[in-house]
């Protein structure tokens, strides 16, 4: 639908700046990093389990108009049972940041326009979660089709 994308998690909102840090453990398509910054290759820490440590290339994603969609439960119905699933998706800018050496997995810093804790109040009673596709330009249209076509609910948190 949008050609390159990869899997990015909500890690942490900066209030001050309007911004939430994308990052996850590893888990990122480096065709999306930033093609003016440094992609590095460490060895990280690996706490699950019994296993080698693994390489994760380290990089920033590149800057631009994103679009984000979370695949979760639809809203519980009065019978207390989800009603099946549902698209939560929003639209934001992946902007330039500071290298962050102690990082050890890609990461990006995502503003959204409007205020941060209000729309993270709307994200989060929709239902959104914290685990994220994200692909690079505006995709609501095509999010809508493919929710249509899955039979789900979709839901656009409108910034």
């Amino acid at each position: 639908m949008c050609g390159a994308s990869t899997f990015t998690e909500t890690f942490c909102p900066d209030y001050q700046k309007g911004e939430i840090l994308l990052s996850h453990m590893g888990e990122c398509n480096p065709a999306l990093a930033d093609p003016d910054r440094p992609v590095v290759l460490k060895a990280k820490p690996f706490s699950i389990g019994k296993c080698t440590r693994p390489a994760v290339p380290i990089f920033q994603l590149e800057p631009g108009t994103i679009t984000l969609a979370s695949l979760s439960e639809s809203p519980v119905t009065e019978s207390g049972l989800a009603a099946g699933f549902q698209l939560v998706v929003f639209r934001g800018e992946i902007v330039p940041a500071g290298e962050q050496s102690k990082l050890t997995s890609p990461y990006a810093r995502l503003r959204i326009s409007g205020d941060l804790p209000e729309f993270l109040e709307r994200y989060s009673r929709a239902g959104g979660t914290h685990h994220l596709a994200l692909g690079y330009g505006d995709l609501i249209d095509e999010l809508f089709v493919l929710a249509e076509l899955m039979g789900i609910h979709f839901c656009e948190i409108g910034i």
